[in-house]
């Protein structure tokens, strides 16, 4: 144990606020993949497009992994937006692993949009995901995407033995089950770096937006949060 410092983690997260507006506070409700509107947004992708900083998002992903008693053959990133943290992380693990060079340990991708002809495993994936597979995603809220490579993955077949989330926006799906609940449903362990809980108060404190927004914020969980976020003294 010891491997990952989730302090460490969220001051990496609230460090690049600013720079890289990994949380936002937008004035005009932004429309989420869930379908979902709200003014606050999280978002790791600026983030993972600079070599140097998603560099150490995968060896958080790996500390983190090694802590929580994750042992996979394979990480995958859920496509697109994860595929890149996936590739790198599972190319860190694999030659950190003492059989390295005699087990064939696979290099996966998703395609976003599947492929008309062929096997399974060629319209599906750019590469199978192989042996005990975690599944990576940036953040999570009502998790369809996670639970959809869950499928996908066990239809090649192969084993989905967890999910990791760098950050859960800990919202109730629209069936009344947490992020959590709805991928422990299908027999797979869940995982999370950080919440919205960690990082949006913080956040809401370096980017000082107006009174308004924080209100809009704590209406927005107290609709769709698995409990209330608290902004404003009041």
């Amino acid at each position: 144990m010891g491997y990952f410092n989730q302090e460490e983690f969220i001051k990496f997260a609230l460090d690049h606020v600013l720079s890289y507006g990994l949380v936002d506070f937008p004035e005009n409700a932004t429309e989420f993949s869930s379908g979902r509107k709200g003014h606050c947004k999280i978002n790791w992708r600026k983030v993972m497009n600079n070599v140097a900083l998603m560099d150490r998002v995968s060896d958080y992903v790996i500390g983190f992994a090694l802590d929580e008693g994750l042992n996979p053959d394979c990480f995958y990133g859920v496509p697109e937006g994860t595929s890149k943290l996936g590739l790198l992380t599972q190319d860190k693990w694999a030659k950190s692993q003492p059989d390295f060079g005699v087990k064939p340990y696979s290099l996966p991708m998703g395609r976003g949009k599947p492929k008309e002809r062929g096997p399974i495993e060629e319209r599906e994936f750019n590469g199978i995901p192989g042996g005990d597979v975690v599944v990576l995603e940036d953040v999570a809220t009502t998790v369809e995407s996670v639970l959809k490579e869950i499928q996908r993955i066990r239809a090649v077949p192969e084993k989905v033995i967890g999910v990791v989330v760098l950050t859960d926006r800990l919202e109730l799906r629209d069936d009344g089950r947490s992020a959590r609940e709805a991928v422990e449903s299908l027999g797979v362990s869940y995982h999370a770096l950080s919440t919205a809980f960690q990082l949006i108060p913080r956040a809401y404190q370096l980017l000082c937006p107006k009174e308004e927004i924080a209100i809009k914020v704590e209406q927005y969980y107290e609709r769709y949060g698995i409990q209330p976020l608290k902004l404003l003294d009041r």
